[in-house]
């Protein structure tokens, strides 16, 4: 659960089981290095996520305002007015 909940991707970019898997793997690794004494382990660990999620938004930004044949829809006009691709 750790692993999943820790960072939420679009369905359709097909990144949401294999980042639980990794974030399980690596939450549980930082969890381990903290109770042993190493401080720096959570900090270390959220940084990586912070970097894991920023290249998933710019990979999304980039595959959304590529397709185009849809844009003169409404509801993607409305979509990219709130999300600002």
């Amino acid at each position: 659960a750790v692993g999943d909940a820790a960072i939420a991707f679009d369905p359709l970019s097909s990144h949401g089981i294999s980042n639980a898997i990794y974030g399980a793997k690596t939450s549980a690794e930082a969890i381990v290095s903290f109770l042993k004494g190493e401080k720096q382990a959570l900090r270390i660990y959220e940084n990586t996520l912070s970097r894991i999620f920023e290249a998933y938004l710019k990979s999304k930004s980039s595959s959304y305002t590529a397709e185009s044949r849809w844009a003169n829809s409404s509801f993607w006009k409305a979509y990219h007015t709130v999300h600002r691709f």
